[in-house]
């Protein structure tokens, strides 16, 4: 019976043998170009070009990768084309920040791919570079990126949240065709061209602002785009494309600046019922009069009710506490983790919620006092953590630690608030019995009071799966909801 390292090595054997049969029949040591390198978490093998710096493929690869920076002492510089196209079992990615370019095709049709880190410094991604990778949910292009490639994210059914870059000036054609799943995209200034079909059928995109930059706007860029409630040109653009907008169907307000003094025939084919709001005497409105569009003479109202609050986060658009985020942030509690990204599903910190609960009291004035080694006066949540502490609202995991990054879960939650609520001379009499909860065993002793009155007054409830997973962290989305509860609960 042959041992498990037998098999192994005649498995590395069978790889090695299929990356050598790759090389020309007659070579000599001198002449071979490709070095290996192994990768562990995942079992499978890259190759690189050791005379180029360029990563020409894998095999075997099956849950994340992590590219290195060098393979036997050679620097990786760029993906090349098609290098892990098809590959079902890839997950994850990170790019080493040596990395400058990512070829065409190079994950092109990666069905499990879910997540992709940019090594911050790639000036170029090809086309179709990550076409059709239907489980992609998130992404951040590189503040360096300069050129992208045709199609690069097309088809990519699952993409939410896309974060551009101030240093890209052409948005190619087919960009995000067929994204479905993004709901708002906050278009950088600085972008000049947006090519043709570039966000074709892009169904869930419900307000688009073009940017003043924007010198060209291709045929058929919202085209399909069946969710499109406002457009919004900002002053800079001359001229609408063909069926630029055509099947917008729900397409209702358009705002024209002064500077758009051609508009394409059929650039909002197929569409009837909406209004251009434009200034007097402009194209926009000789165009709106000629055919007939009604025209309102100034600019689309950002918040028509005053109820709506606008928030810069491009990836809380059809979230389930979109609008308990929305009400965090419009009452100053809570911030982005970027201008533009709020990441909902992020785990909530206890620095992050001292300075949360810091905010909800005014941010009172108070005396640093330097309890734990962790924690300086000069850090963002310095004070907040001063203040929680000396008031018994958040503690110490020790005498002296603090441990700021810590996770905190819905039961330390529940503490936190009840012990504020005590702070405020709050009534926190109110009790539930949670023993009907499948995991109320779950629920640790020094957090049974507070959940029990988190419970009854419904600032923490369970799921459909009759569980309230006291011990799970509490994501940033999750804070939002409860603590507009409670806030609701104490007005009331």
């Amino acid at each position: 019976m042959r041992s498990p390292k037998g098999n192994k090595l005649i498995s590395i054997l069978l790889v090695l043998s299929v990356l050598i049969g790759m090389l020309p029949l007659s070579y000599n040591a001198a002449e071979i170009t490709m070095v290996i390198y192994f990768m562990p978490e995942n079992g499978g093998y890259l190759r690189l070009n050791k005379n180029t710096g360029v990563l020409v493929g894998g095999l075997n690869i099956n849950g994340p990768m992590t590219i290195p920076e060098k393979i036997e002492g050679y620097d990786v510089l760029s993906i090349g084309d098609s290098a892990f196209k098809n590959i079902g079992g890839l997950t994850s990615v990170t790019i080493p920040e040596g990395v400058t370019s990512i070829g065409n095709n190079v994950f092109d049709g990666c069905a499990s791919l879910e997540k992709i880190t940019f090594g911050g410094k790639e000036a170029s991604i090809g086309s179709e570079a990550f076409k059709d990778c239907v489980k992609l949910k998130s992404i951040k292009l590189p503040e360096t990126l300069t050129s992208l490639g045709k199609a690069a994210f097309a088809g990519c059914t699952a993409l939410e949240n896309v974060t551009l870059p101030a240093s890209l000036e052409v948005l190619p054609e087919q960009a995000f065709s067929g994204c479905e799943a993004i709901k708002a995209i906050a278009l950088p200034e600085g972008l000049k061209v947006i090519e043709t079909h570039a966000f074709e059928d892009c169904s869930g995109i419900k307000r688009i602002t073009l940017p003043g930059s924007l010198e060209e706007l291709g045929a058929y860029v919202f085209s399909g785009c069946t969710e499109l409630r406002d457009l919004i040109i900002l002053n800079g653009l001359p001229r609408l494309g063909d069926f630029s907008f055509s099947g917008c169907e729900n397409l209702s307000r358009i705002e024209i600046p002064a500077s758009v003094i051609s508009i394409a025939g059929e650039a909002f084919d197929g569409l009837s019922g909406f209004t251009i709001y434009a200034a007097a005497a402009t194209y926009a409105q000789v165009f709106a009069a000629a055919n007939g569009i009604p025209c309102i003479f100034g600019r689309i109202p950002e918040e028509d009710d005053p109820g709506i609050i606008t928030t810069p986060f491009v990836d809380i658009a059809g979230h389930w506490a979109e609008d308990d985020i929305k009400w965090a942030y419009s009452n100053k509690l809570i911030n982005g983790m970027e201008p533009d990204i709020f990441a909902p599903q992020d785990k909530m910190l206890r620095c992050m919620f001292a300075t949360v609960l810091y905010r909800l009291e005014g941010e009172p004035p108070t005396e640093f006092i330097p309890a734990f080694t962790d924690v300086q006066e000069s850090y963002y949540y310095g004070m907040s953590v001063s203040w929680a502490n000396k008031n018994g609202i958040i503690l110490g995991v020790s005498e002296t630690e603090f441990m700021p990054d810590l996770n905190i879960s819905r039961q330390d939650f529940a503490v936190m608030l009840y012990r504020y609520a005590e702070y405020k001379n709050e009534d926190t009499s109110a009790a539930s019995d949670v023993s009907g909860f499948g995991d109320y065993a779950e629920i640790n002793g020094y957090a049974q009071d507070a959940m029990s009155w988190a419970v009854a007054t419904r600032i923490i409830r369970g799921v459909p799966d009759n569980n309230i997973y006291p011990r799970s962290p509490a994501s940033r989305a999750e804070v939002c909801t409860m603590l507009r509860r409670y806030v609701q609960f104490t007005e009331n």
